[in-house]
């Protein structure tokens, strides 16, 4: 199936969650550090997966490939809840603008130029999408410590579903349907 450019609202998306997006690597839902999440710690965009061209063995391989992290889980959400934390957040941050961009990547890693035709079986990483901070909001004081974008993660954050792989030291892929976690 063709992937389209357009993600639309009712989208569903997912990030990979890591050992160290927990305090004192304590895999409980209440230990996250939800402003962590989508915190951009590489200045290239958020990584995230468009699930309905992908799934959930993919999504588990790709995130455990990553040198130095130790995968655990993922956090789901809809477009629209993103669109909806971007609004809340620019309440107080009026400046802030953010966008959704389907990003696909080549075997290296790297961005896909041309976009036009992307297939969800396409080698590399199909599914991918990227946040893309274009206005972070920050003032002088803050750039450093990532306060406004830790705020808008903890924001983004509450709308998400977090799921923690009970398998996740292993390569057993056993989540429910993703529909599931949004009923």
């Amino acid at each position: 199936m063709l992937v389209p450019q357009h993600i639309d609202d009712s989208e569903i998306l997912l990030r990979f969650v890591f050992q160290d997006n927990f305090k004192k690597k304590n895999i409980l839902p209440d230990k996250i550090i939800d402003g962590d999440v989508f915190l951009d710690t590489r200045l290239v965009g958020i990584s995230l997966q468009r699930i309905g061209y992908s799934n959930f063995e993919f999504c588990k391989n790709k995130a455990k490939s990553i040198n130095n992290k130790i995968f655990v889980g993922f956090v789901l959400f809809k477009k629209e809840d993103y669109l909806l934390a971007c609004n809340e957040f620019r309440k107080i941050r009026s400046q802030f603008e953010s966008i959704l961009e389907f990003t696909p990547l080549d075997n290296e890693g790297n961005y896909l130029i041309n976009r036009n035709i992307i297939d969800e079986t396409d080698e590399g990483n199909p599914s991918h999408s990227d946040i893309i901070y274009i206005n972070p909001a920050f003032t002088p004081e803050e750039a450093r410590p990532n306060i406004p974008l830790r705020i808008f993660s903890k924001e983004l954050y509450r709308k998400c579903r977090l799921i923690i792989d009970s398998n996740y030291d292993n390569d057993i892929v056993n989540f429910d349907s993703v529909e599931s976690y949004f009923q």
